[in-house]
């Protein structure tokens, strides 16, 4: 899903944040008794049955779960429609069956009292119950509070990699022992402090 700026317009950074919150990782579920399938842009997509109800829910992008939803959606109604309204043509043929000849007043007193497709109620209520939320934000950095993973030193692969990398050697020093070089004082003295400065002092007089 690519959104082209010069095609858009806007602030790019608009675009960013569109296209980083259409890559969110989401969760939905399949309240059907079998297999959801749908297109979007030429490929085919497959919601497993009882998906988040009885099994792992369906996780994918963003925009391919709201576009789920959305269909989902106008199934769902179109079932409760067409389950709704069967009931009432049979309770209407009891009392007046002629009716059922005349499809104007069929649709009249049946087909247009059904709740329609895009009622934002039905819909709100039937998207609540299938978006499960947002599993992973595309872009965003997660700080895993975890202890460090280490292989352990017991392991075969282990032993094979220490031996592997072997001893680290050092060119002409034995290890763990170095060279310690002294620099002795080419004058050295035993005078006392105070005895070196008199001694000091009278060389600068004299000089």
């Amino acid at each position: 899903m690519y959104f082209d700026q010069s095609k858009f317009g806007g602030d790019p950074k608009n675009h960013e944040k569109l296209y980083f919150w259409s890559r969110d990782i989401c969760a939905v579920k399949n309240p059907l008794d079998r297999d959801f399938r749908f297109k979007y842009d030429s490929i085919w997509w497959t919601v497993p049955a009882g998906a988040g109800v009885n099994s792992p829910a369906w996780q994918k992008e963003r925009y391919l779960c709201v576009r789920y939803c959305e269909l989902m959606c106008q199934e769902i109604i179109g079932q409760m429609i067409a389950e709704k309204g069967d009931v009432a043509l049979k309770e209407l043929s009891k009392t007046n069956g002629n009716l059922l000849l005349d499809k104007y007043l069929e649709n009249q007193q049946v087909w247009m009292k059904m709740p329609k497709p895009d009622d934002k109620t039905l819909n709100e209520k039937i998207w609540k119950d299938l978006w499960l939320g947002v599993v992973e934000r595309y872009g965003e950095e997660v700080a895993e509070d975890r202890p460090e993973a280490k292989l352990d030193r017991d392991s075969t692969l282990y032993q094979q990699l220490a031996e592997q990398f072997g001893d680290v050697k050092f060119d002409g020093v034995t290890p763990n022992q170095g060279t310690t070089t002294v620099v002795a004082s080419e004058t050295p003295t035993t005078q006392a402090p105070q005895e070196a400065a008199q001694t000091l002092a009278q060389e600068v007089t004299n000089a």
